[in-house]
């Protein structure tokens, strides 16, 4: 059970509020805290983000968790892919950031085995992508395990047993594609790159082409976007697989 605080003309009220995941949906002039919760907002999202480093982009963005959260959010807008570099999510699409920053700071959260508060996580976003967020959330939870999830001022189309089944159904659907979806080479050496970059620095100098030195986290950007250094990277790679 969790505690509610609303705040209507300077007069506060306490609700408690009952269940694992919860929407709130209420009028203009009502503002709603969840003070035992970790608050994510509109603000500490886009914030979350400009305060990441690129290295720091990089192993989170090309994990397996935020890749598929990160794919529930946009799953009716294929065109929207993980930006390859943070200068570049930041540039654009308020919209695409703060899905990012939800993700970051709920995985955060519910690590630390918290529960989160999103207020407003509608903010930003196109119409498809609100409703599909819901999805996102649900994941989210179920993956990390956490006692609780209230989201604030969401208003779906349909009503609420149509979305419960949209969502069991989406999350179903969306991981069985992840599990079926074969591994290119491309993707392996990343997949490694990431693992080695966590273990040893994404800073640290690991592949010499020429007269060029490339880091981990250069390896990374040359493979995304698909230079000459990403196929002598992966050539070297399938070489070592190779190896006895």
């Amino acid at each position: 059970m969790a505690t509610v605080i609303t705040t209507v003309n300077g007069e506060k009220s306490e609700h408690q509020i009952d269940g694992n995941f919860t929407v709130l949906v209420h009028k203009q002039g009502i503002k709603v805290d969840v003070p035992e919760f970790v608050e994510i907002n509109p603000r500490n999202t886009l914030r979350c983000m400009e305060d990441m480093t690129q290295s720091q982009w990089l192993w989170l963005s090309g994990g397996e968790l935020f890749q598929a959260l990160f794919r529930l959010a946009f799953q009716d807008q294929e065109e929207i892919t993980v930006p390859p570099t943070i200068q570049e999510l930041n540039d654009g699409d308020m919209g695409i950031a703060h899905v990012a920053g939800m993700i970051t700071l709920g995985c955060e959260a519910l690590f630390a085995n918290k529960n989160i508060f999103v207020r407003n996580p509608e903010t930003y976003l196109h119409p498809k992508t609100e409703r599909c967020i819901m999805t996102m959330f649900q994941a989210m939870m179920r993956l990390l395990g956490t006692k609780g999830v209230i989201t604030d001022e969401i208003n779906p189309d349909d009503p609420p047993e149509k979305i419960d089944s949209y969502l069991e159904n989406n999350i179903k659907e969306a991981f069985e594609a992840v599990k079926r979806e074969p591994e290119s080479d491309k993707e392996e050496v990343l997949r490694w790159l990431r693992l080695v970059g966590d273990e040893k620095g994404m800073d640290k100098e690991f592949l010499q082409i020429g007269d060029v030195r490339y880091t981990i986290a250069d390896l990374i950007l040359e493979i995304q976007g698909d230079t000459e250094a990403a196929a002598r990277m992966i050539e070297k790679y399938l070489e070592m697989k190779g190896t006895p």
